[in-house]
């Protein structure tokens, strides 16, 4: 779950919204459903993905510009409804504070899904194999969402291996790290941040990433529309602690949210964030610090275990949904478009933003 509020970190395009999200709609629109067009499309592919990225930029402006500035004001008549006197300036320094951090956070995404619900109410509206809300034929048997949900947990246990090598290179660079994760979690004991963080973010990021995104690029084939949104979803979070979990997740709900409706991928994001990703915390706190060495070393070998277990269950389901859905060779080098890059690069540059060196 990405941290909403970090100064600075919006670059604006030079698209105006309207034009942008019409003709991503539009161009999403140009081919049947589920269908591999011919190569001499890879111009309306870039075009796509183009205005997708573009679009997507434009909702990090609304949410790292217009959102705080929302919040600012809030928080300034909520202390002044207490006969509390404070200027603007004060409330903008007491965004990030812990008592203030999950309510700014709820609100920047909610004024930049204003925007996003705005900009792209056709396909929202779309009742059709395109729109948002489509509801799959297919059931959802409840071995594939046990699966799911075990794979959810591998991908945490993956990702805890991951840090912990990466706080390793960290140390040895002499260079320390105040992630998006680390903020989460110095304000986890609000209401505010666990509405935003168990229910409200996992909602609307489905929605963008699983909803509008993937759907708009999946008549290009559904394994590279899984894949981008993916990439997409995991650049977006900005972190190098959760940007590696945010991608192997995406492919995972992107799957589910293809095969069975969006509705099984918010939930099994709400389960991740509500339940998964506690797990851990709740069990050590009630543990004795050195049972919880082996309590962790236990938690990330049984996500591995369970995460290998259902891959290999799974393997023919996987291989025919591949082979199936497969796009045309060549369609990742639509990863080349403008936006594309430039949103890539955008929250590259934020992501070092997190790393300074110690103090001494």
């Amino acid at each position: 779950m990405k941290l909403l509020w970090q100064p600075n970190q919006g670059k604006q395009a030079n698209t105006t919204l309207t034009d942008m999200s019409s003709r991503v709609y539009v161009s999403s629109t140009a081919f049947p459903s589920g269908a591999n067009v011919p190569h001499a499309s890879m111009k309306q592919i870039r075009a796509s993905l183009n205005e997708q990225a573009g679009m997507l930029i434009l909702y990090l402006v609304v949410m790292q510009l217009i959102g705080p500035a929302i919040a600012a004001i809030l928080i300034t008549l909520m202390q002044a409804m207490h006969h509390q006197s404070v200027s603007l300036g004060a409330a903008f320094g007491e965004l990030s504070s812990s008592s203030y951090v999950g309510l700014t956070n709820l609100i920047c995404v909610a004024s930049a899904f204003v925007f996003w619900i705005l900009t792209h109410k056709s396909q929202i509206a779309d009742t059709s194999s395109d729109g948002v809300f489509h509801r799959s034929e297919r059931r959802m048997p409840p071995l594939v969402f046990i699966g799911a949900v075990c794979l959810l947990f591998t991908c945490q246990s993956l990702s805890t291996i991951y840090n912990i090598g990466f706080s390793w290179v960290v140390q040895q660079l002499n260079l320390e790290v105040v992630s998006n994760s680390e903020r989460i979690q110095a304000a986890s004991g609000t209401v505010a941040m666990l509405v935003y963080a168990s229910l409200f973010g996992p909602i609307v990021e489905e929605i963008i990433f699983r909803g509008v995104i993937m759907k708009g690029l999946q008549r290009y084939g559904k394994v590279f529309a899984i894949v981008t949104s993916s990439a997409m979803f995991g650049f977006f979070h900005s972190d190098v602690s959760q940007g590696l979990f945010a991608f192997s997740g995406g492919l995972l709900l992107g799957y589910i949210a293809s095969e069975y409706s969006i509705f099984w991928s918010i939930l099994l994001h709400i389960v991740n964030n509500m339940v998964i990703s506690n797990i851990d915390s709740v069990i050590f706190s009630a543990l004795p610090e050195e049972a919880q060495f082996w309590t962790n070393l236990g938690f990330l070998v049984l996500g591995i275990v369970l995460g290998v277990l259902v891959l290999y269950l799974a393997r023919v389901r996987i291989k025919n949904f591949i082979t199936a859905n497969h796009a045309y060779k060549g369609v990742y080098a639509s990863w080349a478009s403008f936006w594309f890059v430039v949103f890539i690069i955008i929250q590259l540059l934020v992501t070092a933003m997190e790393f300074s060196p110690v103090s001494s």
